[in-house]
């Protein structure tokens, strides 16, 4: 049974189902700023780069800056339309862990400004002491875990993270620290996320709670 004194999460499809969000503003500040119509695939293709790194991948000889503040308004339009919040379970695991002075933080590769919005939506603003965003150059997760654990000051083999993404868990592991694969978003197939062997994998968030609840009360598996 690992210690854990710290507990890092993703936040799109971790925390909440706003996979979808990012996906059609990004798709409406296109559409405003462009005329061109992208596809759902098309986009989620392109993840890795914050919101602002694929706008101005795709806007390369406009004015991305403004697109992304398009993208902000409609990000925040969309996340109202669709009544968007925190998984079920998820506020009580966050508050499991904080009851057990276990550290948490979000680490996702989205940028700050979204991440922001979407944390309020979901009711949990005021949870977490340090949310690290992504890069417009790609994703950073495993230099943002570092940094984190380094502000800790917590050993990298007493810390998880837990993401939805298949790329998450080589990045965990990249960084250091014990990758938690997050499967009820539907995000990756149960069976994508198991063949990158992440230490454990979930599908309900009732059973990651529960197993949480064993490691930080003492209880082996």
């Amino acid at each position: 049974m690992m210690q854990i004194k710290g507990v890092m999460f993703d936040l799109d499809g971790t925390l909440g189902d706003s996979v979808p969000v990012s996906v059609w503003a990004i798709v409406r500040a296109l559409e405003a700023f462009s005329g061109k119509t992208y596809t759902y695939e098309q986009i989620t293709a392109l993840f890795g780069p914050t919101e602002q790194g694929i706008l101005r991948q795709l806007l390369p000889n406009q004015d991305w800056e403004a697109s992304y503040q398009r993208f902000l308004q409609e990000y925040e339009a969309l996340h109202q339309e669709g009544d968007y919040g925190a998984f079920p379970g998820i506020p009580e695991l966050v508050a499991l862990l904080h009851d057990h002075q276990v550290l948490t933080a979000v680490v996702t590769g989205k940028g700050l400004n979204a991440a922001r919005i979407s944390l309020r939506y979901f009711g949990l603003a005021d949870t977490f002491d340090i949310v690290e965003a992504g890069s417009m150059e790609g994703s950073i997760k495993d230099v943002c875990i570092r940094k984190v654990a380094n502000i800790w000051q917590v050993p990298l083999e007493d810390i998880i993270y837990i993401g939805d993404a298949v790329t998450d868990v080589g990045l965990a592991r990249k960084a250091g620290v014990q990758p938690i694969s997050a499967a009820w978003a539907g995000t990756h197939t149960p069976e994508e996320l198991a063949a990158e062997n992440p230490y454990k994998l979930f599908t309900q968030v009732a059973d990651l709670h529960a197993w949480l609840s064993q490691q930080v009360n003492g209880v082996s598996e």
